[in-house]
């Protein structure tokens, strides 16, 4: 029986690191991967900002880096090996 479409697709695209290969925060605990939609943009930036300063590995994604969240252009590798998405952007208008 295959899944239907969609069906666990982030579990497919995201690979997990295991906990020896994850860095540790200042406080001893294991740092997460968290990808930060819109990520560049003014509250997604210090939202990065806040993320980092934590200990967390966060990747700013946004068109002006290679990600488009609209095409999925760059968006499989973004989010390889992510614990977290946050999704900070606005609804596109069209």
């Amino acid at each position: 029986m295959s899944d239907s479409p969609g069906k666990n697709r982030a579990s497919r695209l995201v690979a997990q690191p295991s906990d020896d290969q994850r860095p540790a925060t200042d406080e001893g605990e294991l740092a997460m991967k968290i990808v930060l939609i819109s990520g560049t943009r003014l509250i997604g930036s210090k939202s990065v900002a806040i993320l980092r300063q934590g200990g967390q590995e966060v990747i700013a994604a946004s068109p002006k880096v290679g990600v488009n969240t609209i095409t999925a252009d760059g968006l499989k590798e973004a989010l390889a090996g992510a614990h977290v998405v946050i999704d900070l952007s606005n609804s596109p208008s069209f």
